[in-house]
């Protein structure tokens, strides 16, 4: 057993056990519950072996989904060159920025299309989305109805993904980054905007 705090001083195959715990974790815990610390005490390690090798608990479901970039990553890219009040085209600029590498593409493609079939895989992507990618766009946009508006917000991203990669339905196949950019932004800014709770018609 490693229980050696930082870099191993010579090969433990730490890495590859800390894949294989992960992996059973993920399949049959909720992605939040899956803490850092007790992936490595499945898989015999020390907790810091995480950061070591994949950075963190994101890097580590990544590098076991075989993820190139995960939805949050694209969400912190996007904030990080814009204001809340005008995130939707930095978002869908920093989406079209990682998708349009093929890798991407294929890598997400069979991802999804193995949630389709595989309930385990399905499960936790579902988890991841809603605690990285809802969860945290909720948060930005806040009110009592922040979490219907996040999943606008999912609903819009991944439909273009799907459309534009997987359909490839014209025009949107063909349309540049910039277009794709200018077209949807009215759509994305409107469930990324606050909005106050509608009033009762009846009153």
């Amino acid at each position: 057993m490693n229980k050696g705090r930082g870099r191993p001083s010579q090969p433990t195959g730490a890495r590859e056990r800390l894949l294989h715990a992960a992996r059973a974790r993920f399949r049959t815990h909720a992605y939040a519950d899956c803490t850092v610390r007790a992936i490595a005490k499945d898989a015999q390690v020390d907790h810091s072996l995480v950061n070591y090798y994949f950075g963190s608990k994101e890097g580590l479901f990544r590098a076991v989904m075989e993820l190139v970039v995960t939805p949050a990553e694209v969400l912190e890219a996007a904030m990080a060159r814009a204001v809340p009040t005008n995130l939707a085209p930095s978002l869908l600029d920093a989406a079209l920025a990682a998708w349009d590498v093929p890798q991407q593409q294929l890598v997400l493609s069979q991802l999804f299309n193995g949630s389709l079939t595989d309930p385990a895989t399905h499960r936790v992507m579902t988890e991841y989305f809603q605690s990285q990618l809802v969860t945290r766009i909720a948060a930005i946009i806040g009110g009592p109805d922040a979490s219907r508006w996040a999943s606008g917000v999912a609903a819009t991203i991944t439909g273009v993904f799907f459309t534009r990669y997987v359909l490839r339905l014209e025009p949107i196949a063909s349309m540049s980054r910039a277009e794709i950019v200018r077209y949807l932004t009215p759509a994305l800014d409107a469930s990324l905007r606050a909005r106050a709770p509608c009033p009762d018609k009846g009153r």
